[in-house]
């Protein structure tokens, strides 16, 4: 296989989803942007599938209007991006693991806070409001929120939903591996009520006491503990159905990046059965502004 070959394939598959229609524009553009290394190359992708593609033309240049709009940000983006090891070490023991994913998401925290937890919203604090009120809306209306709930969110980065739910629930757990993101989600909760940062080795929930929580949530951050090893996934819900109260709620917002939707939705049945979890939806997408795949567990 020549060294041009993977970039070949990663732009055919990002100019599928440029013209199918299926993903929301900022994921389909943002894969095009990491797809390309210039903006010339950007353009020009972009230009000859609208051509290619008269049926999708007007979502083709709709998005093409959309990259010269952040064309500042694509540097930065694909910076961020390049910062985080998506796929670990299959050699490599948890701990050295998780100690790279650390640093990593360090690393791009100081690119970006907020490319660094969603490269969709191109490092624009509006964009990624609007996509964090999205998934905050979807809770609300699957009646996943309450005031007296308390909530544990495993990977909450930068504090986006810790600032988003203070006041929506009794108290908002946010756990995180990365020093900065701890740092930087302190710093963005100072003062909101209800609202407690830590910074964990996720190893696991350890820490926690059993039925402690109504509901414990992981939004993009499963991937990366899939990515450190099926005992530690494992672990982590063995651990959410331990500190889960009686008919508490497990969301997990997706299982892995293997691009393999059957394999997510096998895996997440496996740790259903295991640990008396009642399965509520299994990779459903329904955002507007995010692909991201929501599994849905309930306590029994």
């Amino acid at each position: 296989m020549n060294d041009e070959q993977p970039s070949e394939k990663a732009i055919s598959e990002a100019l599928r989803a440029l013209c199918d229609g299926e993903l929301p524009q900022e994921i389909a553009l943002m894969r095009l942007v990491l797809a390309t290394e210039s903006d010339a190359e950007l353009d020009r992708h972009i230009e000859d599938a609208a051509l290619r593609e008269p049926s999708m033309e007007e979502r083709i240049r709709t998005i093409g209007v959309l990259a010269r709009q952040y064309a500042h940000a694509w540097p930065m983006v694909r910076a961020a991006a390049s910062a985080v090891q998506h796929r670990a070490s299959t050699c490599a023991e948890t701990n050295e693991i998780l100690g790279k994913l650390a640093a990593d998401f360090d690393k791009a925290a100081g690119l970006s806070p907020e490319a660094s937890v969603a490269l969709y919203s191109f490092g624009d604090a509006n964009r990624l409001n609007a996509a964090t009120a999205e998934l905050v809306g979807w809770m609300r209306d699957a009646g996943l929120l309450h005031a007296e709930y308390r909530i544990l969110d495993i990977g909450c980065g930068i504090g986006r939903l810790e600032c988003a739910l203070s006041g929506k629930c009794r108290e908002i757990v946010g756990i995180d591996i990365s020093r900065s993101m701890v740092d930087i989600a302190r710093r963005r909760c100072s003062g909101l009520a209800g609202v407690d940062i830590r910074l964990v080795t996720g190893l696991g929930l350890q820490e926690f006491e059993d039925a402690s929580f109504d509901l414990v949530m992981a939004v993009d951050t499963m991937p990366y503990i899939v990515s450190a090893g099926a005992k530690l996934a494992g672990r982590h819900f063995a651990d959410a159905a331990r500190i889960l109260r009686p008919a508490g709620n497990l969301l997990v917002f997706n299982y892995s990046y293997r691009g393999n939707p059957e394999a997510d939705r096998s895996d997440v049945r496996r740790h259903a059965e295991t640990y008396r979890l009642e399965i509520v939806a299994e990779g459903s997408q329904p955002f507007r502004r995010w692909d991201g795949a929501v599994f849905h567990l309930r306590k029994n």
